[in-house]
């Protein structure tokens, strides 16, 4: 194994005032579990690479993400990390692409 590269993630548009427990968690677990433990298994092997992908919205927050945003910000958390222990690491804050998507231009406002 070269390196990995982590692309997981849910997203559902929610007020934090509203938000459920089930809610934060279904959001959550995907990026931040994930992660971690992709982290914990490969971080005694040699990788190229360590790539996650996180969002703008941990950049500049988004309209009813606050759960997404707060995932992807674990994933930037992450890389610093594994930088300051020498690790291989790269986030990635992708934006929206089209109208389609995890979350859309139309739905989101950074």
């Amino acid at each position: 194994m070269r390196g990995i590269i982590h692309a997981a993630g849910v997203g559902s548009l929610e007020n934090i005032s509203e938000m459920k427990q089930s809610s934060l968690d279904c959001v959550l677990k995907p990026k931040v579990r994930g992660a971690w433990l992709l982290h914990q298994l490969t971080q005694t092997r040699e990788l190229d690479f360590f790539v996650l992908f996180s969002s703008a919205a941990s950049v500049w927050g988004a309209k009813q993400l606050g759960h997404y945003a707060a995932a992807n910000q674990f994933l930037d958390t992450l890389a610093l990390y594994r930088h300051s222990i020498k690790l291989p690491a790269l986030s990635i804050n992708w934006g929206s692409f089209t109208e389609r998507g995890m979350v859309s231009s139309t739905e989101a406002t950074f």
